[in-house]
């Protein structure tokens, strides 16, 4: 996933690899396009408790980026990443007892998100029942 933010910087939010726990992510610190991969001179990560399906940056404007995941225990989890300290904030569990995929599963979504103009942010996901679910929230830090 890629998010360029208000201040014109370009941040990368990538699962490390498939069947992997660990969601990275780069930023450069050069305004503009980058134009290397030394622009690229940030970066941070968290661990999941469960190898990481997907993943989905969703950018509210202003100093956050919402990471929203799917994991293969069946969770949507959301881990805020701060620009201010180009940090993650504890993740916020939105969804359990969702299905769950094992074996090769690249390019499977089944998260996306979006922010709103009113400062909401909207998930929609794979829900139990395989049906496709809808929430909107709040980020209260």
């Amino acid at each position: 996933q890629i998010v360029r933010t208000n201040s014109d910087k370009v941040y990368l939010f990538v699962c490390q690899a498939e069947s992997s726990n660990v969601l990275r992510a780069y930023w450069s610190n050069v305004t503009g396009y980058p134009t290397s991969a030394t622009d690229f001179s940030g970066s941070a990560q968290i661990t999941d408790t469960s190898a990481i399906l997907s993943a989905t940056a969703v950018y509210d404007g202003q100093s956050i980026i919402h990471v929203i995941i799917n994991n293969q225990a069946g969770v949507i989890k959301d881990y805020p990443f701060d620009l201010t300290t180009n940090t993650f904030r504890a993740s916020k569990t939105l969804s359990t007892g969702n299905p769950t995929i094992s074996g090769a599963y690249l390019g499977t979504q089944g998260v996306s998100g979006l922010y709103d103009q009113a400062g909401k942010l909207h998930v929609t996901y794979w829900g139990a029942g395989n049906q496709i679910m809808y929430a909107e929230y709040t980020y209260d830090s």
